[in-house]
Order: structure tokens, then C-alpha cells, then sequence
């Protein structure tokens, strides 16, 4: 799906368009692919008197806190966290799960072909344990001792430090993999590429499965509510099929 980086931005950093006196479902979502369609929904009626509203997240931590907190009815997060907050009690309902590209996005200058042979700084777009870096290590058996691993804040941050030549690899799904990629063709240093994709070394690792990296959750007291969810679904999958038909505007 191609999509203009400056509409992507854009479209993630919108509020909700929609008059939030009636009713409101909150879904929030982080810079992935998967949550462009919920953005495009924000402000639209899911049912006469219910509006949808899209909130941007930025962090593992700020999404568990709203969730938490109730501020959202649902989320796309990793099926890692939705078993988190399952097993700390938080009622969850896993609505839909999303088979994602996770790229090791390098400096051509370091570019491999062999997982043994990364070598240099290597950046993970949030901190330790979170799941992005559980896949790479289930999937490759995790990085070699002398590469140095650097936690950053986020995926645009780990984008930027590659583009100033301060890290060599860097851990993105997309749309940052693309996008650090295309900006990398412009300043041209330093160059940047896709070396590997995890979905494809984890089915190669676990006969063929499929990687199911995210997912949409419902949670707390909208976890029960089978009808909202599946309104909520079917006008993501109408929504998505038009992005998919037009992805320019």
C-alpha cells in the first residue's frame, strides 16, 4: 500500500472531526499501517447516536495507561500485550489479528545477508522486553554479543537517529520502514535498506506460521459488546478496501 508520507502524518496527528456530545467509541492506535483506516474513521457514526474517534499512540506505556485508565473502548497493540492485560485482569476481546512486516531496515554500509554477521549499533523502536525484540530474538535467535543494542522512544525516533548515521539497524514495521527508507534516497547519507523481513525468518523458524504481530482489542465494559465491535469492523474493512483502491488521496 503506498501511501504519501506528508497524508500519512498528517492523517495521524487528526482529531476527531465529529460532534463528541453523543456517544463516543475510542480507538487508539500507534504509526502503524493498520491503524490508517481507524484514522480516516474519526468522526464518523458507527450507529445513529455513537461517534468514532481515532487517538494517536506513541508509546507501549501511554496505551496501557489509557487502557487502564478506561479513556478507550480499544486498541491495536501487539497480541503480546493483549495477553498482558488479560492476565492482569483487564477484560480483553481480541476482534481481529493483522499478519504484519517487521524490517531490519540497515545503513547500506552495513547490510547483511547472514543474521550471524550483523554488526554496529542496532536500534529498537521502544524499550526492553516489549515485543518487537521478543520476534527478533524467537525468530534469528537474537543478535549478535558485539552488536550494540540502543532502546529508543519510538519508531520516527529510531527512523531519525538511523538517518543521522547514529545507529546502523533499526527494528520498524510499516509504513516507518518505507518511510525511512525514502528519506534516505534524498539526503542520500546515509543510504537506507531493507535487509530482512522477521515475518519471513519466523516462518522459516516455526514451520510455516504465520506472523501475527498486532491485533484489535476491545476492552474493559466494550470488550462485551459484540454488535458495537462488529459495526466497528465492518466500516474498518470498507474503509481499508477504499484506502487499497485509492492510496494517494
Amino acid at each position: 500500500m503506498k501511501i504519501k508520507i506528508t497524508a500519512l502524518i498528517f492523517i495521524f496527528f487528526m482529531g476527531s472531526l465529529g460532534n463528541l456530545n453523543a456517544e463516543t467509541v475510542k480507538i487508539s492506535g500507534p504509526p502503524v499501517m493498520e491503524s490508517l483506516p481507524f484514522a480516516v474513521m474519526s468522526g464518523e457514526n458507527i450507529f445513529p447516536d455513537i461517534k468514532f474517534e481515532f487517538i494517536f499512540w506513541n508509546s507501549p506505556d501511554q496505551v496501557r495507561a489509557m487502557t487502564a485508565g478506561k479513556q478507550i473502548d480499544g486498541a491495536i497493540v501487539t497480541t503480546h500485550a493483549a495477553g498482558i492485560f488479560h492476565k492482569k485482569k483487564i477484560p480483553v476481546k481480541i476482534a481481529a489479528m493483522f499478519e504484519d512486516s517487521l524490517w531490519i531496515v540497515s545503513n547500506k554500509e552495513y547490510k547483511f545477508s547472514d543474521k550471524n554477521k550483523i554488526k554496529g549499533k542496532f536500534l529498537f523502536p521502544f524499550g526492553p522486553g516489549e515485543m518487537p525484540e521478543k520476534i527478533l530474538n524467537a525468530s534469528t535467535g537474537g543478535l549478535p554479543l558485539n552488536v550494540e543494542k540502543i532502546h529508543t522512544g519510538g519508531a520516527f525516533e529510531a527512523v531519525n537517529l538511523l538517518l543521522l548515521k547514529r545507529g546502523d539497524h533499526a527494528l520498524l514495521s510499516e509504513p516507518s520502514a518505507s518511510i525511512a527508507v525514502k528519506r534516505s534516497l534524498k539526503t542520500k547519507n546515509p543510504i537506507l535498506v531493507k535487509s530482512m523481513n522477521l515475518k519471513d525468518e519466523w516462518k522459516k523458524k516455526f514451520n510455516n506460521k504465520r506472523l501475527f504481530l498486532s491485533c484489535f482489542a476491545m476492552f474493559n465494559e466494550s470488550s462485551l459488546k459484540k454488535t458495537e465491535t462488529e459495526a466497528v469492523l465492518k466500516i474498518y474493512k470498507k474503509t481499508a478496501a477504499e484506502i487499497k483502491k485509492d492510496p494517494e488521496k
